[in-house]
């Protein structure tokens, strides 16, 4: 298994902060896009066990999260698409926080690049 996939263009704004208000438009992909969620039959999206659990999720998210709330969305086999909507800077999300996948993951303390 290659553990260095290819890198992808960001298409992020630098320098936005991503927690502050508005409406975001969020695509969730399966693991090796994996149809997790269902199938496609007959034009229409028959959800698995594990794409109603997607569905009741998605559905759920304002109950977890003070000032959010979820607009359109959509369950495809192995994605979906959102749009969730940011009403409030108090949502309790940390600020300006950087995720890195673990090819890009370094020690603290050498600077070097950690395994996968």
């Amino acid at each position: 298994m290659d553990c260095h996939p290819p890198r992808r263009r960001s298409v992020r704004l630098g320098g936005y902060d991503y927690a502050s208000p508005g409406a975001y438009f969020v695509t969730w992909v399966t693991h090796q896009r994996s149809c997790l969620f269902g199938e496609a039959l007959d034009e229409r999206v028959v959800l698995s066990e594990h794409g109603q659990i997607a569905y009741d999720t998605w559905v759920e998210i304002p109950g977890h999260f003070h000032g959010v709330s979820v607009d359109d969305f959509v369950v495809m086999p192995n994605h979906i698409h959102g749009i969730i909507v940011i009403e409030s800077d108090d949502v309790g999300a940390v600020p300006k926080v950087r995720f890195v996948m673990l090819s890009e993951a370094r020690s603290p303390r050498s600077g070097k690049h950690l395994p996968c």
